[in-house]
């Protein structure tokens, strides 16, 4: 029996199209995304991946000059995959944002400490690195 329900489909386009492929593919049933150095990963269920509706959306938007490669994934946990694998953050070397299965820093002003799940901001995400950033500048009492 195949044990590799999903699939990974590993999209390259024009960085300024990623947010939009984003909100396509979920659309088309993708479950999850993933922003890398080199493409979009998107993950899909074998049984409703289809190449025509990635063809279409090629076509839709052309300007991004879609390429995509597609490979069967294992089954597995992906939530516990993810937080396995979280890595913490730094910020201005003030504060660190980490799992308690990371090593503290007593250099650091602020050490927070986040059980990792996949619906719980890290500090990966720019916009909340970016507060996280904005906090050094205001007072902190109470």
């Amino acid at each position: 029996m195949d044990d590799s329900i999903f699939l990974k489909v590993e999209i390259i386009c024009k960085p300024e199209f990623v947010d939009i492929l984003i909100a396509e593919l979920s659309v088309l049933g993708y479950e999850s995304m993933l922003e890398t150095h080199s493409c979009l990963e998107a993950y899909i269920e074998k049984p409703i991946f289809s190449e025509k509706l990635l063809t279409e959306l090629a076509k839709k938007y052309e300007a991004a000059a879609l390429q995509w490669n597609v490979e069967e994934v294992p089954h597995k946990n992906w939530n516990e995959e993810w937080e396995r694998n979280y890595e913490p953050i730094r910020v201005e070397n003030k504060i660190l944002v980490r799992a308690s299965f990371h090593e503290a820093d007593p250099t650091v002003t602020y050490d927070l400490i986040i059980t990792p799940k996949m619906s719980f901001g890290t500090g990966h995400h720019a916009t909340t690195y970016l507060m996280l950033k904005h906090q050094l500048e205001v007072e902190q009492r109470g």
